[in-house]
């Protein structure tokens, strides 16, 4: 039972772990794209 729930709980970190990678990974996406809509509308 231990080991079970131990298996429950590293499987749960490791998937929040990548879902905070590719989380992280679309905010820096959103981040560059705001900042060349910056760019661009000052450069208007």
């Amino acid at each position: 039972m231990n080991s079970l729930s131990f298996l429950f709980k590293t499987s749960i970190l490791k998937y929040t772990r990548n879902y905070r990678v590719k989380f992280f990974c679309y905010c820096r996406k959103f981040e560059n794209f705001n900042i060349h809509l910056f760019f661009f509308q000052n450069l208007k």
